[in-house]
C-alpha cells in the first residue's frame, strides 16, 4: 500500500506553509530508484493517490492547518487545495493562489536590493534617513545609518514589540494583514511613533555574548562604533 508523509505537516496561523506530497515507492525499492520516475503506473498509483487526497482532506482541519497543499506529477497537477485563513481577525480564507508572507525571509532580499544601490553609488552604508526623506522622523532617528538598518542597531519602531506582545498568532495591527501588500503600505503603522532608544544602542543578547566585558552602555556606543568605523 502507499502512503504519504503528509504527517509531517504542522500547523501555522501566522501564514502558511506549501507541502508538495509523492507516494511512497513500493516495499523493496532500490534507494537508486527513488528519485527515478515511478514504474508502478496504472491503478496502483491512482489508488493510492486518491487514499493520500482523503487522508489530506481529513487531517488538515483536524490539524489547524492554514495554508496550501498541492500535489504535482512531472507538470500537471493532481491536487491543489487551500485550507485555513489568510487573515485570521477578518476571516478571510486562503486560496491556491494566496502570496504567504514570509516576514523575516525578505531580511536577505532587503540587503541584496541595498547593496545594489550601494553598487551604483545612489547610496553607502554610511546614508542616514535624514538623507533618505525628512518625513522619516519620530520612529527613527534622522542620524540613524543604512549600516545600522541592516544591522538592527538603528531601533527604529517596531509595531511588533516581544516586550509587550506574547501571542504572536492572534496579534493585529490597525490595518488588516490583507491590505499589506507593499512596503508603503506600512508606513501608516510607523508614522507619528516614538523610537525606543537612540540608534547604536546594542541589544542586551549582543551586548553579553558579543562585548562580555563592557559594563555600560557607553562602552557600548564605543564597541559598537569600532565595528562601524
Amino acid at each position: 500500500m502507499i502512503r504519504s508523509d503528509y504527517r509531517s505537516l504542522r500547523p501555522t496561523s501566522a501564514g502558511g506553509e506549501t507541502c508538495v506530497a509523492r507516494p511512497r515507492p513500493p516495499s523493496g525499492t532500490p534507494l537508486r530508484a527513488v528519485n527515478e520516475k515511478p514504474k508502478y503506473e496504472g491503478n496502483l498509483w491512482a489508488e493510492g493517490m486518491k487514499e493520500l487526497i482523503h487522508e489530506i482532506k481529513q487531517a488538515a482541519p483536524e490539524m489547524r492547518f492554514s495554508g496550501v497543499i498541492s500535489i504535482f506529477r512531472d507538470d500537471s497537477v493532481v491536487f491543489s487545495r487551500a485550507f485555513g485563513y489568510r487573515d485570521v481577525k477578518e476571516k478571510l480564507n486562503n486560496t491556491t493562489s494566496t502570496r504567504f508572507g514570509i516576514a523575516s525571509g525578505t531580511k536577505l532580499l532587503t540587503a541584496l536590493g541595498i547593496g545594489v544601490l550601494i553598487d551604483q553609488g545612489v547610496i553607502s552604508l554610511g546614508t542616514t534617513m535624514r538623507e533618505i526623506d525628512h518625513d522619516y522622523t519620530g520612529f527613527v532617528s534622522e542620524q540613524a545609518m543604512i549600516l545600522q538598518l541592516l544591522t538592527h542597531t538603528s531601533r527604529i519602531y517596531d509595531y511588533y514589540d516581544e516586550e509587550i506582545e506574547q501571542d504572536y498568532d492572534y496579534f493585529a495591527v490597525e490595518i488588516p494583514w490583507s491590505a499589506l501588500e507593499t512596503p508603503s503600505d506600512y508606513y501608516p503603522l510607523f508614522k507619528g511613533k516614538a523610537m525606543k532608544y537612540p540608534p547604536g544602542e546594542i541589544l542586551l543578547l549582543q551586548r553579553r555574548i558579543c562585548f562580555p566585558g563592557a559594563v555600560d552602555r557607553e562602552t557600548d556606543r564605543q564597541a559598537l562604533q569600532g565595528i562601524c568605523a
